[in-house]
């Protein structure tokens, strides 16, 4: 009887309750059972909080601060010792970034400054400093060599084949009078170092044609050495113990010397055979032609210099005359001569060869006053790396 009465009490008491109304009530409880779980739980102990800007402005504070000011670990092209009677100044850095040079994914600090030399009271001469900091260390400092030009500026440090590492940037005037005769010089770092990897001319650094040729460098240099093999019939090119066996005079040179919209990649080489001028023939030019962004096209070689036995063209360079013509430079010197004591032929490329130009003029040539300094300074330009 009594079980009789519990069963019709709780019928009545739920009686018309709707099902749905229990599974909210479910809800209900669930919810309460976690807020009440959360009020019961101790706070969490939270770490400080940091900014992305933060975080980059203490990794930057600590690449500012060296561990050392003493000295770098390591020199290039640069001595703190001067011969006597030339005085170096030391300028502020006008350029610094923060940007990873040699691939290793950290970034390092990078200090471009202005050295301003001086001898006997001569025209000062002007040169770029490079000092490299990473992890607090002053890894490296080198003097960059703007010879033959004047006046090389930093332009930019930005990884400009996107391949993980920056490319340093410098531009040098090689006729004052003419804005469009600008140089670029592109500089890489090697591990050790910044060396020239390419220069432009006419072309701006951000140029797609540059980028491109950048990334295809390699590839181009490798034909370039196969080409010159079958050329001269020579299997161990440029074999001293110094020369990597490429025979490359210095880097190449991007440009498009007469505005017909096809770029030219030239590139002296060495005589085959090495550094022994009595046997020696002449250097030579590998001048290719390019369609802007395409490793395709005609090709050939052409012989500079005035041969075997005599004096050797050991660089080259490109300059726009105040006429507006686009000459090749190469300066003629003994094995061994100063740069003061140089001459310079000139040249102008054409579609199928070269020819000697005749009465160039706006090239800025060494004035007599200048050639003591020149001489006296040229020892400074030799790289060397010191620990």
């Amino acid at each position: 009887m009594g079980n009789r009465i519990r069963k019709r009490v709780a019928a009545l008491a739920f009686e018309g309750f709707h099902p749905r109304l229990w599974v909210l009530a479910f809800i209900a409880l669930v919810f309460i059972s976690i807020a009440w779980l959360d009020i019961m739980r101790p706070p969490p102990i939270r770490p400080p909080r940091f900014s992305l800007s933060d975080l980059l402005e203490e990794t930057e504070k600590g690449l500012d601060s060296p561990k050392s000011e003493g000295a770098p670990l390591f020199t290039s092209n640069y001595s703190s010792t001067l011969p006597e009677g030339v005085t170096r100044e030391i300028g502020e850095c006008v350029r610094v970034a923060h940007i990873d040079v040699d691939g290793d994914f950290r970034r390092e600090r990078v200090c471009v400054r202005v050295a301003t030399y001086e001898v006997g009271g001569g025209p000062p001469r002007e040169a770029l400093l490079v000092d490299i900091h990473k992890g607090g260390e002053w890894l490296l400092r080198q003097e960059l060599s703007g010879e033959p030009f004047r006046g090389e500026r930093v332009l930019l440090l930005r990884d400009l084949d996107m391949d993980g590492s920056a490319e340093l940037v410098t531009q040098l005037a090689s006729n004052p009078e003419r804005p469009d005769a600008d140089v670029g010089r592109i500089y890489k770092f090697d591990g050790y170092a910044f060396v020239e990897a390419l220069n432009i001319f006419g072309l701006p650094p951000q140029d797609a044609s540059v980028v491109f040729f950048l990334r295809h460098l390699e590839e181009i240099q490798t034909d370039i050495s196969v080409r010159y093999i079958e050329e001269t019939g020579a299997e161990d090119l440029c074999a001293d113990p110094g020369d990597e066996g490429d025979c490359f005079a210095g880097p190449p040179w991007l440009l498009d010397s007469n505005g017909d919209g096809r770029l030219e990649l030239v590139q002296l080489l060495e005589p085959p055979g090495g550094g022994d001028a009595s046997e020696a023939g002449p250097f030579r030019l590998f001048v290719k032609e390019f369609r802007r962004r395409s490793t395709e096209g005609r090709s050939r070689f052409h012989s500079i210099g005035p041969g075997s036995g005599s004096s050797q063209a050991g660089t080259i360079l490109f300059h726009r005359s105040n006429e507006g013509r686009v000459l090749l430079l190469a300066p003629f010197a003994n094995p061994g001569a100063l740069a003061a004591s140089r001459t310079t032929a000139a040249f102008e490329l054409s579609g199928t060869g070269i020819k000697e130009a005749v009465g160039f003029g706006g090239f800025p040539d060494p004035e007599k006053s200048e050639r003591p300094r020149l001489a006296r300074t040229q020892e400074m330009s030799e790289t060397r790396f010191v620990k």
